[in-house]
């Protein structure tokens, strides 16, 4: 039995019950955002190290790297804020963020070196990549300034 396809699907599915849950359940509101946000990038680590696809092993590598980064960081943050404050955590939990973009880099540098040109597909792919984490920047910039 193939689990990828369930599992490849589990992240946006998770993804977008917690939207689901976060509009219209503020009560679940510790339940969704201890365990409903932080199964988002562990589906996606455990998606990322099964995909059949993944011929680059430099690229898994990278890749699994920074998506455990974040995680580390979303699960410290949550326990943080969510559980009991711990003094002088906020530095892990900043490192685990920040981690996740020098991490990012190298894995598309190996999946896009050995192409002569990227489709327009892939074009595209690239744009929507660079607008999410340009929002991502941003969103964590003004949540640090409010």
């Amino acid at each position: 039995m193939r689990t990828f396809p369930a599992l490849r699907w589990a992240t946006p599915a998770i993804l977008l019950l917690y939207c689901v849950l976060r509009a219209t359940r503020s009560d679940l509101l510790l339940i969704n955002e201890l365990i409903l946000y932080n199964l988002i990038p562990l589906a996606a680590l455990i998606a990322t190290i099964a995909s059949p696809t993944f011929n680059n092993f430099t690229s898994i590598i990278a890749l699994s790297s920074a998506i455990a980064a974040w995680w580390i960081g979303s699960l410290l943050s949550s326990y943080n804020q969510y559980l009991e404050p711990v003094e002088g955590s906020q530095q892990f939990i900043d490192i685990g963020y920040l981690l996740f973009y020098p991490l990012l880099l190298p894995a598309l540098h190996h999946l896009t070196n050995k192409r002569r040109a990227l489709t327009r597909n892939e074009f595209f792919d690239s744009i929507a990549l660079l607008i999410i984490l340009f929002l991502t920047f941003v969103i964590v910039i003004v949540d640090k300034g409010g």
